[in-house]
C-alpha cells in the first residue's frame, strides 16, 4: 500500500474533549472537535472509515491524559492507533503559541 492510499487521523487530547484533524489520501482535510466519551469516538473512527473507503486508516495522539484506553477503544473498532511521545513531535523554534488544532494538525 503506497502512501497515497492512507487517511491519516491527527488527534489533540483532552479529558472531555479531543481535536481531531483527517487528511484523506486526496488531500481533503477535515478539523472538528469530538466529546471524550467511547460512543463519540466509536461514531468519529466509523464515519472516517465509511468516507476513507478502501484506504487504510491510521490515528494518532500525543502521550498524555488519556493514556492508552483511548488507542485500545480505537484499534477494537478496527484501525491503526499510534501513541506519540512528545518529545518526538517536530516543533520550529520560537514557536510557542499553543492550540489544540495547531497541536493536531503537526501531530
Amino acid at each position: 500500500m503506497n502512501k497515497n492510499s492512507l487517511t491519516y487521523v491527527a488527534m489533540d487530547t483532552h479529558k472531555k474533549e479531543h481535536a481531531v484533524l483527517v487528511e484523506y489520501p486526496t488531500g481533503d482535510t477535515v478539523a472538528c472537535s469530538i466529546k471524550n466519551t467511547p460512543a463519540e469516538i466509536a461514531r468519529m473512527v466509523k464515519r472516517i472509515q465509511s468516507v476513507a473507503g478502501n484506504s487504510e486508516v491510521t490515528f494518532c495522539y500525543e502521550a498524555g491524559v488519556c493514556g492508552f484506553n483511548l488507542k485500545r477503544h480505537i484499534e477494537s473498532l478496527g484501525a491503526i492507533c499510534k501513541v506519540i511521545a512528545p518529545s518526538l513531535i517536530p516543533q520550529k523554534p520560537g514557536e510557542k503559541i499553543k492550540t489544540d488544532r495547531r497541536d493536531a494538525r503537526n501531530s
